[in-house]
């Protein structure tokens, strides 16, 4: 089987990696042309998520039912770019290589995005809410840095992150604890693993990656 043979409308599965966390979408074939296959965006909270030639640092993989054998068979690293095809969006799919679906996945390096964003935090049984700079964001976690003089004192903090990405905005708020502290001139950064990753978050940083 080939990935010309899949079906137009047939279900698949689009598979998202980054670093070591795998992000899952359902998608729809649309349509198709020889050496390439045309699938339905995923859309989260109302918003497509584009993928740009410049989403290099992430991977995706493509499964579906094989319609004769009914088994799960997958194709690994396959190339997938937004686009649209006579008025409608669509993700472009295309691959040389077939491989049936397997466990097995190459471990990556920790990616982390700069962003230098201002937000906010506030300590866990705290009233104050604190102006923070995020510096950077991974899908394990998020470095920020604050003034010396405002320094927190628990290790448990709820961050807030507002931001707007191609006139989208993101609006994410997280807990996350710190687990790295380190003096930088009048400035205390903080590096702090989350708490627990929600889709939100992962969609945010891939679409700030693909931005960069």
């Amino acid at each position: 089987m080939v990935i010309q043979d899949l079906e137009v409308e047939q279900e698949v599965k689009i598979e998202i990696v980054w670093g070591d966390k795998v992000f899952s979408a359902d998608s729809l074939v649309l349509g198709k042309i020889p050496g390439s296959v045309f699938l339905k965006p995923y859309h989260y909270n109302g918003k497509e998520l584009k993928i740009g030639e410049n989403s290099k640092d992430f991977s995706f993989n493509l499964y579906a039912i094989d319609s004769n054998t009914k088994h799960r068979v997958g194709w690994k690293n396959v190339n997938l770019v937004s686009n649209v095809i006579k008025g409608k969006s669509c993700y472009i799919c295309s691959t040389k290589k077939y491989l049936l679906y397997s466990d097995d996945s190459e471990r990556r390096e920790e990616i982390r995005t700069k962003i230098d964003i201002k937000g906010y935090a506030t300590e866990i049984d705290m009233p104050w809410r604190k102006e923070i700079l995020i510096e950077d964001i991974s899908a394990t976690g998020i470095g920020i840095s604050i003034d010396k003089n405002l320094e927190f004192k628990k290790s448990t903090l709820f961050i807030e992150l507002n931001d707007k990405i191609n006139d989208e905005k993101y609006n994410e708020s997280f807990t996350v604890k710190v687990v790295r502290t380190v003096e930088k001139g009048n400035r205390v950064f903080y590096g702090c693993s989350f708490k627990e990753t929600k889709v939100g978050l992962l969609y945010y940083i891939f679409a700030k990656r693909a931005q960069h």
